[in-house]
């Protein structure tokens, strides 16, 4: 379901936000970056939080990469976790919302499903 209006932009939002704590890591912790794989999944999953494209997926790995700053930073502040993991998973339950790529690909679907009246 992709809703819009307010929820939808709350789920904006939400992106944002994600974006913006995966950022400020990438700035703060950014020597775990130069790695070969790492800065093109980040720059991938930013992107796709961004346009919210496959939502679910970017989210998965957003969480992959905050427990991986928490095990390899020094001083990494592990309250974070408990803070943007879960709002990771709500967007992840919640999906993207109307003003996304998802919704433009997939679009708003409604299901009929016909009556049966012979069996009566």
């Amino acid at each position: 379901m992709f809703p819009s209006g307010w929820p939808g932009i709350a789920l904006v939002i939400l992106r944002l936000c994600l974006i913006g704590v995966l950022w400020l890591h990438a700035y703060r912790f950014g020597p775990i970056l130069s790695s070969v794989w790492s800065m093109p999944m980040f720059l991938l999953t930013a992107a796709a939080l961004c346009v919210g494209v496959a939502t679910g997926t970017a989210c998965i790995v957003y969480c992959a990469a905050e427990i991986g700053f928490a095990l390899t930073a020094p001083s990494f502040d592990a309250s974070i976790l408990m803070l943007s993991i879960p709002v990771a998973i709500a967007l992840v339950i919640l999906g993207p919302g109307g003003y996304s790529l998802d919704a433009r690909i997939f679009g708003r679907r409604v299901i009929v499903i016909p009556r049966d009246d012979a069996g009566r």
